[in-house]
């Protein structure tokens, strides 16, 4: 797949499937707007094309699809074979009789589960109503320092005491001060560092993509020990070819003193907290860059095998297993005896803590849910990459609360401030979709917007910008880091 979600990479593949005979359309017939009313597990969006006359190409069509904010996207020049009409990858039957066009949205298009759609022409009232009127844009908030680490940031951002540390895609380990940004200690190991420090009473637990996990000294930076997880971590770029958009990589879970941790290679370890060495590993099918979770005497962890896990805590014997029917990059959380788990397959499940088995779902249109769920006061807040959105659930039904338009994809888990969540956004240039960076305040029980922090795009370009890396929040003030290797520290300004 090229560097694009799934969403653009279904749009240059066809899929066909068998129609009923009826008789061809006109051009008459389908000139005009369109829309399918979609529907699938108590969620409902739109789907709007456009038939158009072309100038050499015949007939074109357009697509809308309001859940992602994509506009009249070109799809290129219609195919028509008798009763089969195709356009980029629809195929839809004609029906004659109630001058309707019938299909399946695409499997590559629309993963795991089959969603039928029917066009019927639009009518004029059914036309989008004009946004409405703006109010007062939030307040723009400017950081109270700023320090360029010179290497891209992904990884997640971590604090303790008056130190936050930062893990980049040089391998160094930065430890700077929470009140001015001044580098403490320096900490460097031989691969990326895509997942977040973990941090003890003494140490920093540090994976890499080296496959080492590292015991940092917090005081002074000097290691403490280091264990193998694995073989290194041969991670693709986002604009490759055969990327999986692995953004992360798996954080240490310390409960006691043991360690739980994942790898690229789909193997879950449990370590001892001291020294490192290994007490049992358990093998998944495909690479795992959750971070586990502890529950009711079980490790919780998912896999791009399109697995949840259950693993019990003291043997790594398993316990259950459910099948999303997709990968999942994103960690799981526990509430209550809920496990909550967002993934690839458009979803956000809920699964019974001893069983596994699913106990509500929410489905949201055409995006992954990349970003971990963050679990407040029985509120669970969850990131979209495609839907650009962020939305508040109740923990126990998954009703909606509210949700927020960040204008970009959410990858990584919202912080937590006091009243308020902070969000990071990434912008992607060239996408089909105009995805812009931001870091933003909302007040966690309303949604309403407090301040926001813009990013422009980069003038030369490149696959991702703005803020993938998990932002962190202590002391009155707000941390987060750019892609571009700038870490920010904001006062929480009003959000607490």
């Amino acid at each position: 797949m090229n560097w694009t979600p799934a969403l653009a990479a279904a749009l240059l593949v066809a899929a066909i499937a068998p129609i009923e005979a009826s008789e061809s359309p006109t051009a008459s017939d389908l000139v005009g707007q369109w829309r399918a009313d979609l529907e699938h597990a108590g969620t409902r969006s739109t789907m709007d094309f456009e038939f158009a006359q072309g100038d050499a190409e015949g007939l074109l069509g357009r697509l809308t699809l309001a859940a992602i904010d994509l506009e009249d996207l070109n799809l290129g020049s219609i195919k028509i074979d008798r009763s089969r009409l195709q356009v980029g990858p629809f195929e839809m039957s004609w029906d004659a009789e109630r001058q309707r066009l019938r299909g399946t949205l695409p499997e590559a298009f629309v993963p795991v589960v089959s969603i039928p759609f029917e066009l019927r022409r639009r009518l004029e009232q059914e036309t989008p109503a004009p946004e409405p009127e703006p109010g007062p844009p939030a307040a723009l908030h400017s950081p109270v320092w700023s320090r360029d680490l010179g290497a891209e940031v992904w990884a997640g951002l971590s604090v303790a005491n008056d130190i936050l540390l930062v893990g980049a895609d040089d391998g160094a380990v930065s430890a700077l001060a929470t009140t001015d940004g001044e580098l403490r200690w320096r900490f460097e190991t031989g691969g990326r560092i895509r997942a977040r420090p973990t941090i003890t009473d003494d140490l920093a637990l540090v994976s890499s993509d080296d496959g080492f996990l590292y015991a940092i000294a917090l005081d002074d930076g000097s290691e403490a020990w280091r264990a193998r997880l694995g073989p290194p971590s041969a991670r693709i770029g986002l604009s490759e070819s055969g990327s999986r958009y692995e953004h992360y990589a798996s954080s240490p879970t310390v409960r006691a003193d043991r360690i739980y941790v994942a790898n690229g290679a789909g193997e879950l370890l449990c370590l001892r907290l001291e020294g490192g060495s290994v007490v049992w590993r358990f093998q998944a099918g495909d690479s795992i860059t959750s971070t586990p979770a502890l529950a009711g005497g079980k490790v919780l962890v998912a896999s791009f095998d399109n697995h949840v896990y259950a693993v019990d805590a003291a043997t790594g014997a398993q316990v259950w297993r459910h099948d999303t029917g997709a990968a999942v990059p994103a960690s799981p959380v526990v509430a209550g005896g809920l496990v909550l788990v967002g993934g690839r397959s458009y979803e956000l499940e809920a699964l019974d803590l001893e069983t596994g088995e699913r106990v509500w779902s929410r489905y949201f249109w055409f995006s992954w849910v990349e970003a971990d769920p963050t679990l407040a006061d029985g509120t669970v807040y969850v990131g979209l990459s495609d839907g650009q959105k962020v939305f508040a659930l109740g923990a126990a039904l998954g009703t909606e609360s509210w949700s927020f338009d960040t204008g970009g994809s959410v990858w990584a888990p919202p912080a937590l401030a006091g009243s308020s969540l902070i969000i990071g956004a990434v912008g992607v240039p060239g996408y089909i979709v105009d995805h812009r960076a931001g870091l933003f305040a909302v007040d966690r029980h309303s949604g309403r917007e407090i301040w926001r922090h813009e990013q422009p795009a980069p003038a030369d370009g490149g696959p991702a910008y703005g803020f993938a890396a998990a932002p962190a929040a202590a002391g009155g003030r707000v941390f987060a880091a750019t892609i571009d290797g700038r870490v920010l520290a904001f006062e929480v300004a009003g959000s607490s």
